[in-house]
C-alpha cells in the first residue's frame, strides 16, 4: 500500500461493527542513521483476551465441549484453500483436525439443502450471520478484489460461549478502493 493508508482506514471502518480488528501504528524506519521510509505497524492475529478473545484449545483436548472451539482460521494462497491458524500445526491433534473440518464440511453441506434458512438446523446453526453480512459490507465496499478466497480469517469459539463461526478480521488491504490493475 504505497499510499500508507487503506489498512489502517479499513481496519478502523471494520472495527466500528463491534469486532476485533488489528490496531496499526504509524512509524518511520531508520537503520544505521539511514532512513527508509514510513511503515504501517501491524499486529498479529493471536488468541488473546486483547485481540481474539477466544477458549484456549489445548492439544490434550480431544473430546467434549472442549474439543468445540478455540479455532481460528483463513482462506489464503496458495489456492484460497481452508486452513487453520490456531492452535498451530505443532499444537493441533489430529481429532481436533476432524472436528473443526467436519465441523465446516456439516455448514457447507446444510447450505445446498432446502432448509438451510430453517432458524434450527439451517446456516445461522452454524455460522453468526450479522458477521457474515459485516464481512461482505467490508469486502465489497472498498472493494476488495482478496477479500473472499485469499486473505478472510475466520473463526470459532467453544460451544458453550458460541457454537458458530464468526466471520472477521478484514485483511490485506493493499488492492482496495481501486488500487489495482485488474478489475474487481
Amino acid at each position: 500500500d504505497k499510499a500508507h493508508f487503506r489498512n489502517s482506514l479499513v481496519f478502523d471502518l471494520a472495527r466500528r461493527f463491534g469486532r476485533y480488528q488489528p490496531r496499526t501504528e504509524y512509524c518511520e524506519l531508520i537503520l544505521n542513521d539511514n532512513y527508509l521510509g514510513l511503515y504501517v505497524l501491524v499486529e498479529t492475529i493471536k488468541r488473546s483476551p486483547g485481540r481474539l478473545n477466544l477458549a484456549r484449545l489445548r492439544p490434550s483436548e480431544i473430546s467434549g465441549n472442549d474439543l468445540t472451539g478455540g479455532y481460528i482460521m483463513k482462506y489464503d494462497k496458495p489456492g484460497g484453500v481452508m486452513q487453520i491458524v490456531y492452535p498451530k500445526e505443532d499444537d493441533i491433534a489430529q481429532e481436533q483436525i476432524d472436528y473443526i473440518t467436519g465441523f465446516l464440511n456439516e455448514y457447507e453441506s446444510v447450505l445446498f439443502t432446502n432448509d438451510f434458512t430453517d432458524p434450527v438446523s439451517g446456516f445461522r446453526k452454524y455460522i453468526n450471520d450479522t458477521s457474515l453480512i459485516d464481512h461482505i459490507i467490508m469486502t465489497e465496499f472498498p472493494r476488495n478484489c482478496d477479500g473472499y478466497m485469499y486473505s478472510t480469517y475466520f473463526y470459532k469459539d467453544r460451544a458453550d460461549r458460541d457454537n458458530r463461526l464468526t466471520y472477521g478480521l478484514v485483511l490485506d488491504n493493499d488492492l482496495v478502493f481501486g488500487n489495482t490493475i485488474f478489475q474487481y
